[in-house]
């Protein structure tokens, strides 16, 4: 007769390591791991920083301990460590005991829904909610019988291999694009004859002698846009609105507006705001961050549609047909332009592009038959991407949908206390 499931505490599964450190800069290491190195529902810690950046308490973690985000639980951040280093004091460190589980069982356990939701129970505050060791030791889980441990984790250990090459594959596929794209929107395509122009800080940079240089202002018009927050946005409604969270978040470059789930509006909260149009290219005014910065969407498949722009967004319309519409979508990203919007942008927390800094900003133009051929190029490569994407999601679902099947008991099974 096969063995049942047991109801176990999570205290007799791991134990909670709280070795400190009151100055980091002493630590005798290189890597420290925080909060925001951590992304929801990943496994791996795919970046890190560094002890001689941080400063007050942290805790020391070893190779193969789970630094669980115990802050905002609700984002799901949690890791296995892959080297020593230390971590915040925002994240817990918990190390497994190889007694009742196998190695590799527990982090797989704690990404089951049933100890996300029961976890997220005995997360306290309202602001910033935390959880504490005191409650998460007392939690009381259903765990399987070792055999099935061990097949539960080499199921999840095979899609995770999958996982990790094809973020590889993802990884390197980006990193060309970026240089792809860099090349394409200096150098053009085939040209032999070039010439040095004025840029950033007095310097000069060389481009192709056919190519034009212009600024926001002489190439599109600026159309009003509307100030409504999220508090405003329904799922349904008169209007779509798009707003530049949505844009950091939810789109890359294109919208393609056939598709797209965009919030609505009623129409009387957003009187006098122009309708968009396809071609139009949507830039978000305000980020966290200076990467994200000028970051924008061009709009595909408008039709019959009625669409505004919204709260920290400068719309953009190419009345003159100065620019192709694809290779519009590209023109934010480009490293002369992205390098004059960092330059431009305002604030300390959060980074703002007026309306003004952004007319005086220089764009580099080629013939509209140039145009065309460079957002092929880089189209076709986003293409490829997004069906890495559209890849790498179909395994973390199934990834998801493996650990919360086999660590649901059988129906049949009786589960002892």
């Amino acid at each position: 007769m096969p063995e049942s499931y047991q109801t176990t505490k999570f205290k007799d599964l791991c134990q909670i390591i709280t070795k400190r450190i009151d100055n980091p800069r002493e630590a005798k290491t290189d890597y420290y791991v925080g909060l925001e190195h951590l992304d929801s529902e990943e496994p791996k810690i795919l970046r890190h920083g560094s002890p001689q950046d941080v400063s007050n308490t942290k805790f020391y973690f070893e190779k193969g301990d789970i630094l669980f985000g115990r802050r905002r639980w609700y984002l799901r951040k949690l890791a296995v460590s892959e080297k020593d280093g230390i971590c915040s004091t925002d994240i817990m460190v918990l190390r497994p005991k190889i007694q009742k589980i196998i190695k590799g069982f527990l982090p797989i356990l704690m990404f089951g829904d049933e100890f996300y939701k029961k976890a997220l129970t005995i997360s306290a505050g309202s602001m910033s909610p935390r959880i504490r060791w005191k409650e998460l030791a007392e939690l009381v889980f259903p765990i399987p019988p070792l055999p099935e441990q061990k097949k539960i984790v080499n199921l999840v250990s095979r899609v995770d291999d999958s996982i990790t090459k094809t973020q590889q594959l993802l990884e390197k596929l980006e990193t060309y694009k970026t240089s792809k794209a860099d090349e394409l929107l200096t150098r053009g395509i085939n040209h032999k004859k070039f010439k040095k122009v004025k840029w950033l800080f007095g310097r000069e940079i060389e481009i192709p002698g056919k190519w034009d240089v212009k600024k926001f202002e002489y190439v599109f018009d600026f159309l009003k846009t509307g100030t409504n927050s999220r508090k405003d946005l329904n799922e349904d409604g008169d209007l779509q609105y798009i707003h530049y969270g949505d844009i950091h978040t939810k789109w890359h470059l294109i919208l393609d507006c056939k598709s797209a789930i965009i919030p609505y509006i009623e129409k009387d909260k957003v009187k006098n705001i122009p309708l968009l149009k396809d071609g139009d290219l949507i830039i978000a005014d305000a980020s966290e961050d200076h990467e994200g910065s000028g970051a924008s969407i061009l709009l595909k498949n408008v039709k019959n549609k009625q669409i505004v722009s919204g709260l920290h967004t400068i719309a953009l319309r190419d009345n003159s047909q100065i620019t192709q519409p694809e290779f519009r979508a590209y023109i934010t990203s480009t490293k002369p332009v992205k390098t004059q919007i960092i330059s431009r942008v305002t604030g300390i927390s959060v980074f703002g592009l007026s309306k003004t800094n952004l007319k005086e900003i220089k764009i580099l133009i080629p013939s509209l038959q140039e145009q065309t051929k460079i957002a092929s190029i880089l189209s076709n490569i986003d293409k490829q991407i997004k069906q890495l994407e559209d890849h790498l999601l179909k395994l973390k679902t199934m990834r998801k949908s493996i650990i919360n099947e086999r660590l649901t008991p059988p129906k049949e099974d009786k589960i002892v206390q």
